[in-house]
C-alpha cells in the first residue's frame, strides 16, 4: 500500500513537472519571438536612417530640378533595383514627370505608368494626400487595361513637408517582387528631404528668370 501510494506521488509530481516545464518552454519561445521581432525593427529602423542620410547628403546643395532627379533616383534604385520611378511634380495649373526605369527588366510599351498619368488623375493623387496602390488610382480614373494592371505593382508616396503636397513619387514593377509596406515606409522617410530640395530648386529658378 505504502509503495502504491508513493507511486501516485511520484507520477502526479513528474505530471506536475511536465506541465511546468511546458509552460516555461512556450514562455521562452514567446520571450525569444518577441527578441527577434525587436532585433528585425532595430535593424530596418538602422536601414531607413542609413538611407535617408544617404539620399540626403546625395542631394545637398543641387539646384536644378533635372539634376536633383536624376541624383535622387540614382539613390533609390540603389534601394529598390526592380522597381521604375517617376516623379510627379505639381506646377501651378500643370505638372512635370521625371521618369526613371528599372535596368534589370523591361517594361513594356503598355506597362510604362507615365502614359497613364493624366491630369486629372495627377490632381486626384496628389490632393488625396496619402500614400496610393493600383486600386486607389484605379477608383481615381486610372485607365488600364485590367489584365496590365494585375501585372503591375504600384505605389504612389505623396511629397510634402508638413505643407502642400508638391507632387508625388510613383513606383512600379512587373516583377513578383511586391511593394510592401515596410519598403514604402522606407521610400517615404525621404519625401521631406526631397520636397524640401524640390522647393529650393523651384525659387532658384524662379529668382534666376
Amino acid at each position: 500500500m505504502k509503495n502504491s501510494q508513493r507511486d501516485k506521488r511520484i507520477r502526479a509530481l513528474v505530471k506536475r513537472l511536465n506541465v511546468q516545464r511546458k509552460k516555461q518552454a512556450k514562455q521562452i519561445d514567446i520571450l525569444c519571438n518577441d527578441i527577434i521581432q525587436a532585433h528585425r525593427g532595430f535593424i530596418a529602423n538602422l536601414e531607413k536612417l542609413a538611407f535617408t542620410a544617404q539620399f540626403s547628403e546625395s542631394i545637398i546643395g543641387i539646384n536644378a530640378l533635372d539634376h536633383l532627379f536624376y541624383c535622387a533616383a540614382g539613390v533609390i534604385r540603389q534601394h529598390f533595383p526592380q522597381e521604375s520611378l517617376i516623379f510627379c511634380v505639381k506646377k501651378e495649373n500643370d505638372y512635370n514627370l521625371y521618369s526613371f526605369e528599372a535596368d534589370n527588366y523591361e517594361v513594356t510599351e503598355s506597362q510604362r505608368m507615365e502614359q497613364y498619368l493624366t491630369s486629372e488623375l495627377v490632381n486626384a493623387v496628389i490632393n488625396s494626400g496619402r500614400l496610393c496602390k493600383i486600386d486607389d488610382l484605379l477608383e481615381m480614373g486610372l485607365q488600364i487595361n485590367p489584365t496590365i494592371a494585375k501585372k503591375l505593382s504600384v505605389a504612389t508616396i505623396p511629397l510634402a513637408d508638413n505643407g502642400p503636397v508638391a507632387g508625388f513619387i510613383l513606383l512600379y514593377n512587373t516583377s513578383e517582387k511586391e511593394l510592401t509596406e515596410s519598403r514604402l515606409e522606407k521610400l517615404a522617410a525621404i519625401r521631406r528631404s526631397l520636397s524640401l530640395a524640390i522647393k529650393s530648386c523651384t525659387m532658384t529658378q524662379h529668382t534666376n528668370n
